[in-house]
């Protein structure tokens, strides 16, 4: 059965919308519906957030032009105009990147991504994808998973390359450090893989790390990095 819903927006305007009514369908209907009004939200907020930082910035850094950038959300993929930088010694930020911790060809939000990640360490690309498809009502589809998870895949594996590489095949072996700190932070941890195709069904992969603090990333962030 069809039928017409009336809906009101922000600016107290009413319009139509034709809906197919039916047991399997009203749920995808106006979750859809709902990420389009989150959609619409993403970018307001992001575009306020963009011009405050804007207002607030060092006037050094001198305003070159607007560039769009497409990202996924948990609610779908929104497109934010934000403005490009550029101070007196030729360097060039976006200041809601750096703000937003939006690394450059960053597909989707750090949070997102995380979510998705933290799945495929448990459950199959493929079925990681079926799953995240049908509990978002396929406003983030099945391939669309798949290809941001092969990406960061694809990341990790070439930047472990690179550590081979140098300490490996270029002989290039940290030496031991010849100065004394105050206070050195040590962490260490281990994480189960998920295999595919492969004679064991998990990898621990085991990782530590010692810094002697944290700094500010770039500009606006909100991210540290650690020192030392």
């Amino acid at each position: 059965m069809a039928d017409n819903i009336i809906k009101q927006d922000d600016h107290i305007r009413q319009e139509e919308i034709n809906i197919e009514f039916s047991s399997k369908q009203w749920e995808e209907e106006c979750f859809n519906i709902g990420c389009q009004k989150a959609r619409d939200e993403a970018v307001k907020m992001l575009t306020q957030i963009e011009q405050r930082l804007h207002e607030r910035r060092d006037k050094s850094w001198k305003v070159v032009g607007f560039r769009e950038r497409t990202l996924l959300t948990r609610f779908g993929e929104i497109t934010i105009k934000r403005r490009l930088y550029k101070n007196n010694n030729d360097e060039y930020c976006f200041l809601l990147d750096d703000y937003m911790n939006w690394r450059p060809n960053q597909s989707a939000t750090p949070s997102l991504t995380s979510a998705i990640v933290d799945s495929a360490t448990k459950l199959s690309f493929r079925k990681v994808g079926e799953e995240v498809e049908k509990y978002t009502a396929g406003v983030i589809s099945s391939s669309t998973v798949h290809c941001l998870l092969t990406r960061v895949a694809q990341e990790a594996i070439d930047e472990e390359k690179k550590h081979h590489k140098s300490w490996y095949k270029d002989g290039n072996i940290p030496l031991p450090g010849e100065r004394r700190v105050s206070i050195l932070y040590m962490e260490a941890d281990g994480l189960r893989i998920r295999l595919q195709r492969e004679a064991k069904k998990y990898y621990e992969l085991k990782s530590a790390i010692a810094y002697e603090g944290w700094e500010r990333w770039k500009v606006m962030s909100q991210i540290f990095l650690q020192i030392g």
